[in-house]
């Protein structure tokens, strides 16, 4: 099993840039792993925006992709999670402990297949 994490801190990462920018980097950098059959076998790719905004920014809506041939195409998932859910999904894919923190309350991904919600 392999964690990999990362940030692009350039212009593509869409605060000093626009939308078409940023598309373009994550379809260059995605697209190539993506057809990579070993790449794709028991992975889980995760594409989050880091905040919301406008009126009620804490509550707002915070888009995720999560991207693995455990999620069925086309699934959706309306249940409330927040950033914590995703460390709290990896906890829980790699069976490691929580930090004792608001991780652990944070409910896991239950789209994952095989992964309960907590």
């Amino acid at each position: 099993m392999c964690f990999a994490g990362n940030t692009d801190l350039g212009l593509s990462n869409y605060y000093n840039s626009d939308i078409a920018t940023a598309a373009a980097w994550l379809r260059d950098f995605l697209e190539p792993k993506l057809r990579n059959p070993a790449f794709a076998d028991n992975t889980l790719v995760v594409i989050v925006w880091d905040e919301g905004s406008g009126p009620g920014a804490q509550r707002s809506h915070v888009s995720t992709i999560l991207l693995s041939s455990s999620i069925f195409a086309g699934a959706r998932d309306a249940t409330a999670y927040d950033h914590y859910s995703l460390l709290r999904t990896i906890q829980h894919n790699w069976n490691l402990g929580t930090l004792g923190r608001k991780d652990d309350a944070a409910r896991s991904f239950g789209i994952i297949a095989g992964k309960p919600k907590r």
